[in-house]
């Protein structure tokens, strides 16, 4: 990693502030109607919060915010997917015990099973990613108007505002998953943090480029500046909609605070794998430990990781066909199923939550932490249960259908129908549902 390009990127954050852009900042971008399809896919180097830098260009503002959207999708109307209140799914519970090993939901969790459940959705962002979403504020913030055909955009202050509402976003999905009643896909999130999928070449923005391909943007993805500005609106819609969300209760306070635990969390489990892996070395065979170091064999040591990015992510429920998917869940609901019992079905029939062979390489090792380590580190989220799961508001929820409709039929015209399959969203919306 560059250490001088990290401390000059830095050095211009603070220097021009979040919105700010100066001439010689290497993620300023001067936009034209004339220059626009080709600048767009340009690359420049940007930071994100944990000091990662990444090669980015324009045009994953766009697939970006889709991400987002997914998520606010998924997790806005999870108590719609869930078993209501009360109601004792036998199949849906089953199920979930299985592919979660055993574990079941409860309020309060120790050190290992939080490990367990939420090791995918690790590394959580850091509290203040939280308190930077207190208040409304418009991604049109980093663009410099001259004309209707002429803008310049700080790219760099344009990610960082993307990097906390994606973090934040993807946090609650996973946490709204296991408070709405399924263990097994908590600890399966789709995608890992916006640093991994920045860098992964293999990740989700291959799978969107590819069906990009097939849509209305195959030649390009901005055809305007005006175009790349209306994208603008819709992030800033989805991040003024979060901060609502996140006004409900004290919401921001309680997911803030169950950040800082996790950081506590992943810092203690960062020390107890780098000694495990330690006391690997010491016991193993040199051929053995010399594979495991280069993540040949099994799964610890330098090669490959037991918790924290350990599980390349993907979105299994894109080979769905809509009509198929409506009819799946409507098949549920005649025998009183949630629909989340078809995500978890999909998620069995493609190996299960996590690979066999990482499954036993991590009780190896909580067998040897139970033996050497003694801390540990207790979550209660009995408040954050209670916030998470309070009704929205009437005027929220007309105001998040409205835009998911809008989202939702722009991701058709973008990516195809079933880019948004794992969010189950379109399976209330009738209308959506007949453009199949």
């Amino acid at each position: 990693m560059n250490i001088l390009l990290i401390a000059t990127l830095f050095t211009k954050h603070i220097l021009f502030g979040w919105a700010g852009c100066s001439s010689d900042t290497p993620s300023c971008i001067l936009l034209t109607d004339s220059n626009i399809r080709t600048q767009q896919y340009k690359k420049f180097e940007v930071m994100l919060r944990d000091g990662s830098v990444h090669s980015v260009s324009l045009s994953r503002v766009k697939d970006l915010w889709f991400l987002i959207a997914k998520f606010m999708m998924g997790f806005i109307t999870m108590r719609y997917r869930s078993p209501q209140p009360g109601n004792s799914n036998k199949e849906f519970q089953a199920l979930d015990k299985e592919l979660s090993g055993g574990y079941y939901v409860t309020q309060v969790l120790d050190f290992r099973r939080f490990v367990d459940v939420f090791s995918q959705t690790m590394p959580f962002p850091e509290s203040k990613s939280f308190y930077r979403l207190e208040t409304p504020v418009s991604a049109l913030k980093f663009v410099r108007t001259f004309n209707q055909a002429k803008c310049e955009v700080n790219l760099q202050g344009l990610m960082l505002y993307i990097d906390d509402l994606y973090n934040a976003c993807r946090v609650v999905n996973c946490v709204c998953r296991y408070v709405f009643g399924s263990v097994s896909m908590a600890m399966r999130p789709e995608y890992a943090d916006l640093g991994s999928v920045l860098s992964d070449p293999y990740g989700p923005f291959k799978e969107m480029d590819d069906l990009r391909a097939k849509g209305d943007d195959a030649n390009y993805v901005f055809g305007s500046v005006l175009d790349f500005k209306s994208n603008l609106k819709y992030l800033s819609n989805l991040q003024g909609l979060f901060v609502r969300y996140l006004e409900n209760g004290p919401r921001l306070s309680l997911l803030a605070e169950l950040c800082e635990k996790a950081k506590m969390i992943e810092k203690e489990l960062s020390e107890n794998e780098a000694d495990y892996n330690k006391y690997l070395c010491n016991t193993e065979g040199f051929c053995t430990w010399l594979f495991r170091q280069l993540g040949i064999v099994g799964y610890g040591g330098r090669g490959r990781s037991l918790f924290i990015h350990s599980v390349r992510l993907r979105d299994i429920c894109q080979n769905w066909s809509l009509r198929g998917l409506c009819n799946q869940c409507q098949y549920y609901e005649s025998y009183g199923d949630p629909h989340m019992l078809l995500l978890m079905e999909r998620v069995k029939e493609n190996g299960g939550v996590l690979p066999p062979g990482l499954r036993k390489s991590r009780e190896r090792f909580w067998d040897w932490r139970n033996k050497n380590v003694s801390t540990d580190i207790m979550v209660n989220i009995v408040k954050l249960w209670d916030r998470l799961t309070e009704k929205e508001s009437d005027e929220f929820d007309e105001k998040h259908r409205d835009l998911f409709t809008d989202i939702y039929r722009v991701a058709c015209r973008t990516y195809g129908s079933s880019w948004l399959n794992s969010t189950l969203y379109m399976v209330d919306t009738s209308c959506v549902c007949s453009l199949s």
